[in-house]
């Protein structure tokens, strides 16, 4: 539940049993420590006796969030200039790597590529 909404500890607490059925008059709420103004983890205790004299306890975890607050809009006036700056923006440079090993295995490529064309050439 919500900080600052109504609690109701019998709100959707039953009990039955074979014997009696229903038992919701007889159910009693034997502690209590919800505040629901203040977020937290509480606990409501029941308890329920049916007509052979044999009872029931259940202890219920009731949780209450904050509430966030709401924010106040900014409102901008029409007649109101407006200037917006924008950042510099600065060319990112590339990361160095060290690594020139592609140049070699390029020229020994083209070195192959050209000495097929010639062979196939000189094979005509």
């Amino acid at each position: 539940m919500n900080q600052g909404d109504l609690f109701d500890a019998m709100h959707a607490v039953t009990a039955q049993d074979k014997e009696d059925g229903n038992l919701m008059k007889q159910i009693a709420v034997l502690a209590s420590d919800v505040n629901v103004n203040v977020p937290g983890t509480y606990h409501v205790t029941y308890n329920v006796v049916d007509s052979n004299g044999n009872s029931a306890m259940f202890t219920r975890t009731v949780v209450v969030k904050a509430v966030a607050k709401p924010v106040q809009p900014v409102v901008i006036h029409p007649d109101a200039d407006l200037i917006v700056v924008q950042p510099a923006q600065e060319k990112a440079a590339l990361p160095k790597t060290g690594d020139q090993s592609f140049a070699p295995v390029g020229l020994v490529g083209l070195a192959l590529l050209a000495f097929r064309g010639f062979l196939f050439w000189r094979k005509k």
